[in-house]
């Protein structure tokens, strides 16, 4: 979206906070006006939007007016005022000495408002294109205190007393009034009001406080010869509060309200009421909003469009093949890369943006500037690879085939009045040459993208391309919207650019948004482990597929598309497997927690009631599941696990949520999980046709408060490959017991542990005498069980679960060697345990503790039921 559509359109969201809006407009518009005064889709003219708790003081404060009609509407005349907030029992007329309004002056061309259009009027014009990225259409010009300082946006003039906190503000209560917009004063100095919006009426204290009710409303309307409730009918829009319950669960500076809008951004009809208004703050549950969203001065207002086209889709996940298949990617960029991304640490992926620089590609890279539990905001690997790019980019200027190197963060400070549009940025995707986009769930470093593919994260990711020859993908083509929305320095000052400025530096020489101290050296972020990586890895193919961008805050609460109208289009089956899901949302005071849906959540136990059968599979790591989810509880003593379990068989659904258990502090000393560090995936698969693969966590900031991308891709080749992924986890949750010891035993001993039912043993023959040897067990699952797992149903083939960390032993004179080991006994294979896998070498490759074998250096053995001494059924 171009940022004139976007003005136009959906332009930013701020409007004039805690005051009443008033207007009159010129006698050509008045009956048309009236006439639309009723409450129903024919209103000519209508406030759409105003902002909340501004950042940067009275400055900051706007609204924004919208033509609903089919012809152009001249303002001349009309005033914004706050004497409905007033608390005189009577309207005072325009020109009141205790009145105070906003005037649109003299007939002017900058006075008319196009037909389907909206303009902003704002306080100070400087102070709001800083928090919105674009200049108002008015702005006060006659306020000492805000005096107006762009000459291209047209004046507004402001009449009435001032008071101390700015000329938009009344004096009293400030946070309860009445939004108005009226034409002018009658004979008798009643208004012709044209649209009115109350707001925070009704609360604990206001009828104390001396706050007006809506009696005066009702008067106007009787006055005007209006149905009641033609100007607004019901209780008011809760708007420091949420919905009549006390504080807000989700909040942020630069709060505003708006209109809600169709699933294409147009302004639905005004019924004049608080169902108007997006519910975004609100405790509203599924189905009872159609957008959840929370809006902030300055974000973005996309929609949602699926488009289905030929697309080149490239299949990867952590840890298998989400590092080869991005610098696979980036090595074949011949123009462009963008890369938007939490945090970047990995030196071998910046090897490859290096790379592409140098061969003449533009590379972009943008990330979050503040790090959550990151010292000094970002980590000194992120700042040398900044410096690494922004370096090779600057030979430009010596070499015409080197490329631009660029970095950018994304930033508040308050110091220099600058609010940042989203509370973190944790988007994670590339953009190359335009045509080409990368989408997941992990960031660039060891663990998202690992060197190794025995090491890492569980996450997916999703590459689609424009065929050769093709048109540009949609989806593409809306991905690189966002991009230049977000990534925007020059109207959005949340965004700086990499400095090495001395003046800029500490007195350690690093940067704050810069270059790392002096002699700091990138670091390989290679590392191994113990996973198994899947089969095949990667996969390529073409096909038509549906693709669907899903934006936070944009479109990811939205009912109405993307992830949440996948969810409720599942008939058969929905997998999902997330980092953590919150059980509720909300904060901790004043109760909200307990009585903020998690609307992710109550979308999944939805489909769940209609039949379709749903599994869960969360990441869970620290002491135990337990501990670690106390932090999310629904209520004291009960988790999202219990609540999820519990709904499931009190209600006899097919539900069941299980974690991947990674009980060790450090997953390499652990002996019990199946080899990923932890599940960092945010994705789910609806019916063997649809998948999701996000950066946004099950939390509500994620959803209300950050900028998240994601996408949905219709395809049952995608799902397929997932799935196989998914099943993989999930019957390999609550991994076995592992590797007790690896000893040369004497024969009594091995006839006493053939006795024990929960041990098994192997002897190892032919291998060198007194020899050590590098030994690990894998489980083989036979998936006798798994079959039943997908809709259809359908073999996933074998696959093992690593029991142990290497153990060293030292084999007898005579070559051999007897490996031991307890059985598995936990129900996470199901019943379908097929036998062992034995991994043994000499010369192991070693990171630190608990290394692992390099494949050149390990023979494998198979066994399996009946194949060894102690081997039998899975108990």
């Amino acid at each position: 979206m171009r940022r004139a559509d976007w003005r136009k359109a959906m332009a930013g969201w701020a409007a004039l906070a805690v005051v009443a809006l008033v207007g009159a407009c010129s006698p050509a518009q008045q009956a048309a006006s009236s006439a639309t005064g009723s409450a129903d889709a024919t209103r000519a003219i209508a406030i759409s939007a105003f902002l909340l708790n501004p950042a940067n003081g009275p400055g900051s404060l706007a609204i924004r007016i919208a033509n609903y009609s089919g012809a152009p509407f001249d303002l001349t005349g009309c005033s914004l005022t706050d004497e409905y907030g007033a608390v005189s029992p009577l309207m005072r007329p325009r020109g009141h000495s205790e009145r105070r309004d906003i005037v649109f002056m003299a007939s002017s061309a900058t006075n008319v408002v196009a037909a389907g259009a909206e303009v902003w009027v704002a306080a100070d014009a400087a102070v709001f294109a800083t928090n919105f990225g674009f200049p108002p259409d008015f702005e006060l010009g006659n306020d000492e205190a805000l005096p107006a300082n762009d000459p291209k946006v047209a004046d507004v003039r402001f009449e009435g007393p001032v008071d101390r906190h700015g000329a938009w503000l009344r004096s009293g209560r400030p946070d309860a009034g009445i939004i108005a917009l009226v034409g002018p004063d009658r004979d008798e100095g009643d208004p012709v009001v044209l649209d009115a919006v109350p707001y925070n009426f009704g609360r604990v204290g206001d009828a104390r406080a001396g706050v007006p009710d809506q009696s005066r409303l009702r008067e106007t309307e009787r006055d005007q010869g209006l149905a009641l409730g033609s100007l607004w009918r019901g209780p008011p829009l809760m708007t420091a509060t949420n919905i009549f319950l006390p504080s807000p669960p989700f909040s942020r500076r630069n709060r505003v309200y708006a209109r809600n809008r169709d699933a294409a951004g147009k302004l639905l009809p005004d019924t004049n009421s608080f169902a108007d208004w997006d519910a975004g703050s609100s405790r509203a549950s599924l189905g009872q909003a159609v957008v959840h969203r929370i809006w902030s001065a300055g974000q973005s207002a996309f929609v949602s469009r699926r488009h289905d086209e030929d697309t080149i889709v490239t299949m990867t996940a952590a840890p298998d093949s989400n590092f080869a298949g991005t610098v696979r990617a980036f090595a074949a960029a011949k123009r462009d890369i963008k890369v938007h991304v939490y945090y970047f640490t990995s030196s071998e992926i910046a090897d490859a943006l290096v790379a592409a620089v140098e061969r003449g590609v533009d590379v972009s890279l943008a990330m979050e500037g503040g790090v959550v539990g990151v010292a000094n905001g970002l980590k000194d690997s992120e700042r040398e690879v900044a410096r690494r790019i922004e370096a090779a980019g600057r030979e430009r200027s010596g070499n015409k085939a080197h490329g631009l190197g660029r970095v950018y963060w994304i930033r508040s400070d308050s110091k220099l009045g600058i609010d940042d549009r989203y509370s973190y940025d944790h988007s994670k995707y590339a953009i190359i040459d335009e045509e080409w986009l990368i989408i997941g769930s992990e960031n660039y470093g060891s663990t998202g993208h690992p060197v190794d593919n025995s090491y890492g994260n569980r996450g997916w990711e999703i590459q689609l391309r424009t065929p050769p020859g093709k048109a540009r993908l949609g989806v593409v083509e809306d991905l690189l919207a966002v991009w230049r929305d977000d990534v925007d320095p020059d109207h959005h000052h949340d965004y700086v650019r990499y400095s090495d400025d001395p003046a800029s530096l500490d007195a350690d020489g690093r940067g704050r948004y810069g270059p790392p101290p002096p002699g700091t050296k990138s670091r390989s972020s290679l590392r191994y482990g113990r996973y198994v990586p899947s089969e095949p890895p990667m996969q390529t193919i073409e096909e038509r597929v549906g693709a669907e961008l899903v934006i936070s805050p944009d479109t990811s609460l939205d009912e109405r598309g993307g992830m949440l109208a996948a969810i409720a289009s599942a008939k058969h089956t929905l997998v999902v497997q997330h980092l953590s899901l919150a059980a509720r949302w909300g904060g901790k005071k004043h109760g909200s927690f307990e009585k903020t849906p998690n609307v992710l959540l109550e979308a999944i136990l939805a489909a769940a009631r209609r039949g379709v059968k749903v599994r869960i599979l969360l990441s869970c790591r620290g002491i135990s599941c337990e501990r670690l989810d106390a932090r999310i509880k629904a209520s004291p003593g009960q988790s999202v696990y219990d609540l999820v379990n519990a709904i499931a068989e009190r209600e006899k659904l097919d539900l069941e949520l299980r974690y991947l258990d990674m009980t060790s502090d450090d997953w390499l000393d652990d002996v019990e999980d199946h080899g990923t560090a932890k599940i960092h995936n945010k994705s789910l698969i609806v019916d063997g046709r649809a998948t999701l693969f996000a950066s946004i966590n099950g939390v509500e900031n994620s959803f209300k408060g950050n900028r998240e991308i994601g996408v949905v891709v219709h395809s049952a080749a995608v799902a397929a490959f997932y799935e196989r992924l998914f099943w993989y986890d999930w019957t390999t949750v609550m991994a076995p017991d592992g590797v007790s010891a690896a000893t040369v035993i004497s024969p009594a001993a091995l006839k006493a542990l053939a006795t024990s039912p929960l041990e098994a043993h192997i002897q190892l023959t032919g291998l060198l005498p007194a020899t050590a040897y590098y030994i690990r067990v894998a489980a083989l699952d036979s998936d006798d069980s798994d079959v039943e797992n997908t809709e259809p149903p359908k073999s996933l083939g074998p696959h093992q679960s690593t029991l142990s960390d290497e153990v060293m032993a030292t084999t007898s004179a005579a070559g051999t060697l007897i490996v031991r080991w307890r059985r598995n006994t936990s129900e996470c294979l199901e019943g379908d345990l097929a036998g062992y896998r034995i991994y043994y070498g000499q010369q192991p490759g070693r990171t630190g503790s608990g290394g692992v074998m390099d494949a050149d250096d390990v023979a494998r053995l198979g066994l399996y039921d009946g194949e060894g001494a102690a081997q039998g059924p899975s108990p």
